[in-house]
């Protein structure tokens, strides 16, 4: 009985240290946590910018003469793209 016993607890404890699986596929923690600490920034600063009609009105003015080269040198990957909205929506202007 305590032999089967530790070989459960030991193949808990792994279990526990391995990369989670979704529909099959093994996904990374860590990017899974990132990913939604993103999407709630993301979201968050969406509804900054919507209560705040100057800061929205900005990033559209400014969107009108960079949106490419602010979406190629400034919002390019998922972190780059939170961390814009977040400056837009907390200008004092």
């Amino acid at each position: 009985k305590r032999k089967l016993k530790k070989q459960f607890c030991e193949a808990t404890t792994q279990q526990k240290h391995q990369p989670a699986r979704v529909e099959g596929k093994k996904m990374n923690t860590d990017k899974t946590f990132l990913q939604k600490e993103l999407a709630k920034r993301f979201t968050k600063n969406i509804k900054k910018l919507a209560k705040n009609e100057n800061n929205l009105k900005n990033l559209e003015l400014y969107l009108t003469q960079h949106f490419e080269t602010w979406l190629t040198k400034f919002a390019s990957t998922p972190e780059n793209l939170t961390d814009e909205l977040e400056a837009f929506a907390n200008m004092e202007i």
